[in-house]
């Protein structure tokens, strides 16, 4: 009887002790985490994706006489289109295009108050068919990017065809008052191996791909291909032909 009363207590201190360790390792390992951020983190989980959709700053657009506006195509209506937006996708979202500020705009849930998304956080959208993609301020070569912002991508493979659409006021003053001019412009670029590079005609894009320059060469001859006359299908097809020659 006395060998299993000492047995019992040894066996029950065995068992604090290891239990103490294996709780003093379990937390040492476990993140902590704060009260708001916990809050938060389950708020995300709860929140209907559709109420993200509704996040941005207000906006007021322009006012006064104008020539021209400030939006993609010159179109001041608001188009049915796609946007991904904190990571999720949402469908038949009104948008317009501003290319001064570069940001995308929408409507609220009550159809008539103006907002823009924040820019950062709008990965990408698809309006009319065409899509534009946001790309952070990093550290472009060669005459790249001046900032980040929103570019349309006509042609998207190992390479990327990318078109900078912009459009800048000018105000003249009038007997009548101050008129708002706009006027647009467009800059292109090749995106390789995360890298903007701008190009501003034939030559310019051959020489990023010097490994193939004869070829490149022979097909914009061949289909009488020039920069100057259309510059998106030129691009375009230089781009796709070089991932044909390279596969």
């Amino acid at each position: 009887m006395k060998s299993k009363q000492l047995i019992f207590p040894f066996i029950l201190q065995a068992f604090f002790f290891a239990g103490i360790f294996f709780c003093e390792n379990l937390f040492a390992q476990a993140p902590v985490i704060s009260l708001e951020d916990s809050l938060i983190n389950t708020f995300n989980k709860r929140i209907d994706p559709q109420v993200k959709l509704f996040n941005g700053v207000a906006y007021l657009g322009y006012f006064g006489k104008q020539e021209g506006n400030a939006y993609l195509d010159n179109n001041p209506d608001f188009v049915k289109g796609t946007v991904t937006y904190d990571g999720y996708t949402f469908k038949n979202v009104p948008i317009l295009f501003d290319l001064v500020e570069d940001k995308v705009v929408s409507l609220l849930y009550n159809g008539y108050s103006k907002y823009s998304f924040l820019s950062e956080r709008l990965s990408n959208f698809t309006i009319n068919g065409r899509t534009f993609v946001y790309i952070p301020l990093g550290k472009p070569e060669d005459g790249g990017a001046k900032k980040a912002g929103f570019f349309e991508v006509p042609y998207e493979g190992k390479i990327k065809v990318l078109i900078k659409r912009t459009k800048s006021i000018k105000e003249l003053l009038e007997i009548q008052g101050i008129t708002k001019q706009f006027s647009e412009g467009v800059e292109y670029f090749i995106m390789r191996d995360h890298q903007l590079y701008k190009v501003n005609g034939e030559s310019a894009f051959i020489r990023l791909f010097e490994n193939h320059k004869e070829e490149l060469k022979k097909y914009l001859k061949s289909n009488k291909l020039k920069f100057r006359q259309d510059p998106v299908k030129t691009l375009v097809s230089l781009a796709s032909y070089y991932e044909q020659l390279s596969n």
